[in-house]
């Protein structure tokens, strides 16, 4: 009987691989982590170098892009995304907002 051992090793991905697996640009993503709505893991530092995302930094990405599509403003996505990650728990919950008294999920 053989047992599988699962890797203790977080995946990551790159800057590319989140904007397909989002379904965003590359520049989008890019921009947002410009300007902070969104954060990798592992920020690149100089040139040739890229960021890491892991799995919680997807989500992050997601929820932007979602409430980027809804319409919401850029100041309040970059508050949702740092609550909801403070509490990571909710990554897996929808995300209701309301903007002009209409709630969407």
């Amino acid at each position: 009987m053989s047992v599988d051992v699962v890797s203790a090793e977080p995946t990551f991905y790159s800057s590319v691989e989140v904007a397909r697996l989002v379904g965003c640009s590359y520049r989008q993503l890019a921009y947002w982590t410009r300007v902070g709505v969104v954060t990798p893991t592992v920020r690149a530092v100089g040139s040739g170098n890229a960021h890491r995302w892991c799995e919680a930094d997807v989500a992050a990405v997601r929820v932007a892009a979602t409430l980027f599509t809804l319409g919401a403003a850029r100041n309040v996505v970059g508050r949702v995304v740092a609550f909801v990650s403070r509490h990571p728990w909710l990554w897996r919950s929808a995300v209701l907002v309301s903007t002009d008294g209409a709630t969407r999920t």
